[in-house]
């Protein structure tokens, strides 16, 4: 197995430039094919189901401010793709172009819609979304897109921070608490095992703690995979600061977790320890839910 098709969701905001270069630095890795993707607003979509009351003129007004913020979005995504292409000197193909296996390369892909329908759609087709880190400031698109990426593709995803590493990750964190969600963490980070030059298992101790890194170590062992385990003391500190400190101090470079929400709700929140790992991070984080 290997990752063979990136799909970068490019939004145009202050996290564009780190998951474009996250994921050109993955597709160069891999040799494989690389899609940014801008989705923009349809300014019909903005307006309010229920109008009555509204004049015509306060609609008006409000389309042509979402039209225009849209384009200036569009026009920023496309400068980060542009900017990075050119400068990196990296091979650009047509999203239409007939595929070729193996080849590394990166296209631009521009259309109108709803972004998280769009990401939940065209992901299914990826082995890989490349999405921007949250910004933490609550935003609703952002934290619906990341959802719809992680919960509705059936693939992995990828939270890339404002800062692109600067190369691809050889050191891996495989963060280990026994669920279902890790588990298929694991399992989706398997293209990457074979290009790691380390791989732990950080299991943070808690209350009612009951799995072991030392049975994921074993478990990928039995697939030639060396693993070294790394058993946590939460102290004084939440989950997610734990993680990523401990993921510190051991010099990784690339975090793999489950994605962990209370419903399956639109409106879903995340998991304390995941929205706290995802908002902090300076790492990339391969999840899977």
């Amino acid at each position: 197995m290997t990752v063979a098709a990136i799909l970068a969701l490019i939004d145009g905001g202050p996290g564009s430039a780190g998951a474009l270069a996250t994921a050109t630095q993955l597709g160069r890795a891999f040799d494989a094919y690389v899609e940014a993707l801008h989705v923009r607003v349809d300014p019909e979509t903005v307006i309010p189901v229920v109008a009555e009351g509204m004049s015509g003129a306060a609609i008006g007004q409000i389309m042509e401010s979402t039209r225009q913020g849209a384009e200036q979005r569009a026009k920023e995504a496309e400068r980060v793709f542009t900017d990075l292409v050119t400068s990196a000197g990296l091979p650009v193909v047509s999203a239409e172009q007939e595929a070729e296996a193996g080849r590394f390369a990166v296209a631009w892909t521009d259309i109108t819609g709803r972004e998280a329908t769009e990401t939940a759609v065209r992901g299914r087709l990826f082995d890989l979304t490349v999405v921007a880190r949250p910004d933490g400031d609550g935003s609703v698109g952002g934290i619906a897109t990341l959802e719809a990426a992680l919960f509705d593709t059936g693939r992995p995803l990828l939270v890339a921070p404002p800062k692109a590493p600067a190369a691809a990750p050889r050191h891996l964190a495989l963060a280990w608490n026994g669920t279902r969600e890790a588990a298929r963490a694991v399992w989706s980070a398997r293209p990457f095992f074979a290009k790691a030059e380390r791989i732990s298992v950080i299991t943070v101790l808690q209350d009612g703690w009951e799995a072991s890194p030392v049975e994921l170590a074993t478990y990928l062992a039995r697939h030639g995979v060396a693993a070294e385990t790394h058993l946590v003391k939460l102290g004084d500190a939440e989950v997610g600061e734990r993680l990523l400190a401990s993921a510190g101090e051991l010099g990784v470079d690339l975090l793999v977790m489950g994605g962990y929400g209370h419903s399956r709700l639109r409106e879903l929140v995340l998991g304390g320890a995941t929205r706290s790992v995802l908002e902090r991070s300076p790492l990339p984080i391969l999840m899977a839910h």
